[in-house]
Order: C-alpha cells, then structure tokens, then sequence
C-alpha cells in the first residue's frame, strides 16, 4: 500500500482548517505514518482562542485532532497503539549520546518528550541507580494536575515546560525532593504557594548554582539550609505566610546583596 506524502496530508489539513487559520510551518513534524501539523492565524493582529494542530494518517488520510494542553508523544502514541502501528522515533535527542555522561544521557532523553524514549532514559536511571525515579516523578508532578501516575507521560510533560522557574502550587509534598539538584544548570527560580504540608525546602538546593530568587508564599516551611552563601546568583527571598520570624531569618547565611522579606497577607 502506497502511503500519503507530505504534500499531500499537508493538502489535507490545509483544506480542513478555518478560513483565518494556516499551518504554522515551523511546527510540521513528519513521520514514517503521520504527520503532525500546527495552526495559526493568518493575521498578526488577530486574536484566536483554541488554536490546536492535527494528525494526519498517512494511510487513511484520516485526520485526528491534537490537543495542545497535553503531551504530543502521549497523544500520537495512544492513536498508533488504536491503529496497531509500527513505532517510530518522531523526536530524535538533541546532541551526540555516545559523548555524554550517563546523566546527561537521561536528560537528552528526558527532553525528547518521547515516551519511547523516556523510558530508556528511565531504564538508564534503574541501571546506574542515578536517583529515585518516584521522587523525581513526584517533583516533575507538582507543576500542574495530572490525568493519572504514569511516570513516563509525567516526565514527557515536565520537559514540556522550561524548567527555568520550579512553581509548587497547592501541593501536598511536605518535602521538595532532593532530586531538584539535578536540575542545578538549569533552575533560576523556586515558586511556591498555598502548599500547605510544605515544612523543608532541601539541602540540595545549595547546589542550584542558578538559582536567583526563592518566593514561598503561604505555606508552613520550618527548614530553610542555614547556609545559602554558595548561591552567588541569589538575588531575594520572600516568605509571606509562614511560621519564619525575624529571628529565624537573621540565622540564615546569605550571599552578598541578596535581601530577604518575611510578611503575613495583613502587612505584606
């Protein structure tokens, strides 16, 4: 069986889309069965909600839309697994893996978004026993709600956002795991709010070497690293709502010209 061109699913999605809408042809991702394409408007000016991409099957033509508020490799694979096809790698990683570290393996991996893939990557971790995957599952499942505990489609959607800025929000960990270390090249800022079980932010985190700013905003966070010297970026702390008092701050070692702020919602 002859199977669909690029051109040609590219004709079909083309002929099913809105008439304000185009392909955003930076966004084309084109495989062995499929094609994945992106939309947006045709106008600069203009302003459209909603705006999602398809799937094109190369062998049917049949097109299936995407979503983009969940992880693209999670939504193509559960369409080949329905049409019994033949994986495919669609996101290669970046880099040469033969000149990486094992941990650095895991990451270029990781950062595929692939679910194939990420489960090397997690095989890799199991092997060399580089670090708790539950742990570091959990800490890439605080950024939002997820549909179910499927650490692989965790993972694929934490790499799905930059992990620049850590944002904790109404979480039920009492303790930031330790594995956030493990993202110290790329981290710059920690941001959490309403976690009510919160009560440690860890000693690993004197190794995020650029981190820049800290905000902990009601929460009851007892446990803060006395010694915050190493973090030369650390530019401010803001605790707002929590047990800290003066005197807790004044024991806390900080790099030069990092200011820190302590206040309650009646004062802030």
């Amino acid at each position: 069986m002859q199977l669909l061109t690029l051109a040609d699913t590219k004709k079909l999605a083309s002929n099913n889309l809105h008439e304000l809408l185009m392909i955003d042809e930076s966004r084309i991702i084109d495989f062995k069965w499929g094609t994945v394409f992106f939309y947006r408007p045709k106008l600069d000016d203009q302003e459209i909600t909603g705006l999602a991409g398809s799937l094109v099957d190369k062998f049917n033509g049949e097109i299936h839309p995407i979503n983009e508020n969940r992880n693209l490799d999670d939504q193509i694979e559960r369409y080949r697994k329905q049409k019994g096809y033949t994986h495919v790698i669609k996101f290669p990683p970046i880099g040469d893996l033969s000149k990486m570290t094992t941990l650095e393996k895991v990451f270029a991996l990781f950062k595929t978004k692939e679910i194939y893939q990420i489960k090397q990557g997690l095989e890799l971790v199991k092997k060399e026993r580089l670090f708790s995957i539950d742990q570091f599952a959990e800490l890439c499942a605080t950024r939002t709600i997820w549909p179910d505990d499927n650490i692989p489609i965790i993972i694929a959607n934490c790499f799905n956002s930059s992990f620049e800025e850590y944002i904790l929000l109404n979480s039920d960990l009492k303790k930031i795991p330790a594995e956030i270390s493990l993202f110290k090249n790329d981290l710059t800022q920690i941001s959490i709010y309403d976690s009510l079980s919160l009560e440690e932010l860890p000693q690993s985190i004197i190794e995020l070497e650029h981190l820049e700013s800290i905000l902990v905003s009601t929460a009851p966070i007892k446990i803060i690293p006395k010694d915050l010297r190493s973090l030369k970026k650390l530019k401010n702390i803001t605790l707002i709502n929590t047990p800290f008092e003066p005197e807790d701050v004044n024991k806390l070692l900080l790099p030069n010209n990092c200011e820190i702020k302590i206040s309650t919602w009646l004062n802030e």
